[in-house]
């Protein structure tokens, strides 16, 4: 619990509780965090941070309901 408070505490959201002091311990970016992903290969690191952050932040639209 108090890993995942820690890590709440800077910024990025893990998907729970369980693991979290393993993800605390081992991971060095947000979206291993985030996917519950360890990265150990430095430079598959490298490839996937950089694909994160050339990604568009996903949106939601609200889909109006047919009127008809």
């Amino acid at each position: 619990m108090d890993a995942y408070q820690r890590l709440r505490a800077n910024g990025v959201q893990p998907k729970g509780i369980s693991g979290a002091a393993e993800l605390e311990r081992g991971a060095s970016t947000a979206h291993e965090v985030e996917h519950r992903n360890i990265i150990t290969d430095p430079k598959l690191r490298r490839k996937v941070t950089a694909a994160f952050a050339q990604s568009e932040t996903p949106s939601a639209t609200p889909q109006s309901p047919n009127v008809g």
